[in-house]
């Protein structure tokens, strides 16, 4: 599957277009996942829209929230 055909696939299932500009990165595995997850959390510089699905067993470590709770919220204008 190239990258357009998982674009289409992806739009197709959750009924939103991908925004031009964005970029997507397909990852597997928490050992990819979360390190780029995180990263993009802390770089984020006016807002971040976010949405995940976990689908694994067990709970998620607390040290996932932590950059949540580090970074100020804001509220879009």
């Amino acid at each position: 599957m190239t990258l357009d055909d998982y674009r289409t696939h992806l739009e197709f299932a959750i009924g939103v277009p991908f925004t031009d500009g964005n970029r997507v990165v397909p990852l597997k595995n928490g050992d990819e996942i979360f390190p780029a997850m995180l990263a993009a959390i802390r770089a984020a510089s006016s807002h971040l829209e976010f949405s995940h699905t976990f689908t694994g067993r067990g709970l998620l470590p607390g040290s996932l929230l932590t950059p949540w709770l580090r970074k100020p919220a804001r509220a879009s204008a």
